[in-house]
């Protein structure tokens, strides 16, 4: 391997592209924080919630979140180009 070329690993190179070395620990950082925000925020809703409503209730509402939150990214996520099935 040439010594200026970077080592062949696995890299989110669509949030990387055109991005620095210098750039990357602070992106690898924002990724960092909105996964846990992600997963720790609805969590603290519903311990919030527990007074409130049952665990039945509550696991209802976390199944329509995930629901929500799938069809939201199958949507955002559709290439707004394609003409159809291409070969």
């Amino acid at each position: 391997m040439a010594p200026d070329r970077e080592p062949d690993i696995w890299l989110p190179r669509g949030l990387l592209h055109g991005s620095t070395l210098a750039d990357r620990a602070p992106t690898f950082s924002v990724i960092y924080l909105l996964s846990y925000s992600g997963a720790t925020i609805p969590a603290l809703v519903a311990g919030q919630l527990t007074s409130a409503l049952s665990l039945p209730q509550i696991s209802l509402g976390y199944g329509a979140l995930a629901l929500a939150s799938a069809l939201f990214t199958v949507l955002g996520a559709r290439d707004p180009y394609a003409t159809g099935c291409e070969r």
